[in-house]
């Protein structure tokens, strides 16, 4: 008998910035997905099941975007008969409840961070049609789903703050896989290398930590370098300020990478390094899952207390945090690390068994799929 599917919704499926929606789904044992969206954005995984509307006439796809209009996507999905749309973000389940009324299946949405932590009158002066009818679709967003997901305690308790009705709310973490993922080896390199993979936006907290690195080498930690992964509308300016901080090649912008090639950066790395900050806008870190990515590497990170981030780094455990925008704070612990060796190894070890006992994805797909199935995903 064939598995029931569920319908994996996001407007841009395989963002080079989301690997942990594919890697979330391709765990499920008693489904299997169906991954349908806009467009595709990066490459499908392997035999995987795409369904997008890039083929449906411009109007059709004008229509979905202004008006949720779901025919395009019921074309896509003739052959289909999905038991369950998962919608990732609330910005798309917005538009992912009018697909599933017309298919009769429920819904259930993750929310990652962004989507209740950005203020609504943001959202509404955008310009984007995706968020502008977010800033006014919370209470039919409420009505649609059976369930809302939120990847920490903190996106919880936004969500409530945003006005989503608590009982729809259940905090999951999504989890990694730590068990490809071998110690990192950073002696061979000439210098230890300092990593940081982000979106190049306010919120990562980038300036902080390239500031914070100038004065890690000013005080004679000279034998590290940092390596940025990421692009975004700040790369100028943060280059800018490495320039003018006098960096030269102890600093590297590498811009994107694939997942595996910035998996093969980190596994040589020594410290990683996410000091995000409250943007302007109110945006802020669900939990920072390359977090996890690096701790699953035995590497201690350096964070800041924002967000869900210390649900996933416990400040002195398997991980050092800091205040938000604070560069003497920020460089305190990486000197701390970078100079007790001692600390850098109960740090690392730690890190990897926190991953394994709180984060590891087997377990947690399982119960996700028992939250499917509670929700009435058992159609065939």
């Amino acid at each position: 008998m064939r598995k029931p599917s569920v319908l994996v919704y996001r407007h841009q499926l395989f963002k080079a910035s989301e690997p942990f929606i594919h890697a979330q789904a391709s765990q499920l044992q008693r489904y299997r997905p169906l991954y349908v969206g806009r467009k595709t954005s990066g490459r499908a995984p392997e035999d995987s099941e795409v369904r997008t509307i890039e083929g449906a006439s411009a109007w059709d796809r004008i229509a979905n975007r202004l008006w949720c209009e779901p025919r395009p996507f019921l074309e896509a999905l003739r052959d289909d008969r999905p038991a369950i749309m998962h919608a990732h973000f609330g910005l798309d389940a917005a538009y992912g409840i009018h697909l599933a009324q017309a298919l009769d299946i429920p819904v259930i949405a993750t929310l990652h961070g962004f989507d209740v932590t950005v203020r609504r009158s943001a959202f509404a002066l955008s310009g984007k049609p995706t968020e502008m009818r977010y800033a006014f679709s919370r209470n039919a967003v409420a009505r649609g789903v059976s369930r809302l997901i939120c990847v920490s305690d903190f996106i919880r308790s936004r969500a409530i703050e945003y006005g989503y009705p608590e009982h729809l709310l259940e905090t999951h973490y999504m989890g990694i896989d730590a068990r490809p993922f071998e110690p990192a080896v950073w002696d061979a390199q000439p210098r230890r290398r300092i990593l940081h993979i982000a979106r190049l936006v306010e919120k990562k907290g980038t300036r902080y930590l390239i500031e914070a690195f100038a004065s890690l080498r000013k005080r004679g930690i000279t034998d590290i370098e940092l390596d940025i992964v990421g692009d975004g509308p700040l790369r100028e300016d943060l280059m800018d300020l490495a320039k003018s901080l006098r960096l030269g090649d102890s600093i590297q912008f590498r811009g994107t990478l694939s997942w595996a090639d910035a998996m093969k950066l980190m596994s040589t790395t020594y410290l990683f390094c996410l000091p995000s900050v409250t943007a302007k806008s109110g945006d802020s870190e669900g939990l920072g899952m390359v977090l996890l990515e690096a701790s699953a590497h035995h590497i201690p990170c350096v964070a800041t207390r924002h967000g869900g981030i210390p649900e996933a780094i416990h400040d002195d455990v398997n991980g050092l945090l800091a205040a938000e925008r604070d560069v003497d704070g920020l460089a305190e612990p990486m000197a701390a690390i970078l100079t007790d060796a001692q600390l850098h190894a109960r740090l690392a070890t730690n890190a990897r068994r926190v991953v394994e006992r709180d984060f590891d994805i087997a377990r947690q797909t399982q119960k996700l799929e028992s939250i499917y199935s509670a929700m009435g995903g058992i159609r065939q």
